[in-house]
């Protein structure tokens, strides 16, 4: 027993520079936002796009509106190459009614595709709500529920600073909440343009 304790003592010193390099030699969060590993864990960002949608189709028989705004999201990965994101838009709406002005609400899920030196390729998709000043779109409702989608790149600019180019479908409908008379939906595609500050 009393040569047990020394040894034990011995060993877990012996040990103790091997932790503690191991522990020097992973990234911090800090560093890995610097080297910009866009969708990795500890870096996270504020983004603020704008955007412009044209209705891609419609059953409703009424002519095609388009759309385009602004959105700010704020997003925190949750493992290496997934991440969530708060988002919220404010989309003028042109159709054949009176126009209208949209704010929205959605959570945005991501997934990185490919990572190749300063770039990353990801999808991203999510559900979220919203309300109008208007009507939208006609014979439709002031709130409707959102459903978007699509891939975009980020790319970096400087250290923590960058851009992303995305590609998006926009859905808008009411669910029925007034009848399937009075629920007309806006199907649109897309494109946003970004910039992102990680932290």
């Amino acid at each position: 027993m009393h040569r047990t304790a020394p040894t034990l003592i011995v060993a877990f010193l012996a040990a103790w520079p091997l932790s503690t390099s191991a522990q020097d030699s992973a990234p911090a969060p800090a560093r890995v936002c610097e080297d910009f590993r866009f969708l990795s864990p500890g870096c996270h960002a504020v983004e603020l796009y704008g955007s412009y949608f044209v209705e891609a189709w419609n059953f409703n028989g009424r002519p095609k509106v388009t759309l385009q705004g602004v959105s700010a999201i704020v997003s925190a990965n949750r493992g290496d190459g997934w991440g969530v994101a708060l988002e919220t838009l404010g989309t003028s709406v042109r159709q054949s009614g009176p126009n209208t002005f949209v704010s929205g609400l959605s959570v945005m899920f991501r997934r990185r595709i490919v990572e190749y030196r300063s770039a990353v390729l990801f999808a991203e998709g999510g559900v979220g709500a919203s309300y109008s000043t208007e009507i939208v779109p006609e014979h439709g409702t002031r709130f409707n529920y959102l459903v978007q989608g699509g891939v975009a790149i980020a790319t970096h600019l400087a250290p923590r600073v960058g851009t992303i180019v995305s590609v998006r479908w926009f859905h808008l409908s009411n669910a029925s909440l007034n009848g399937p008379n009075h629920n007309p939906d806006i199907e649109a595609l897309g494109g946003r343009l970004g910039l992102f500050v990680a932290f």
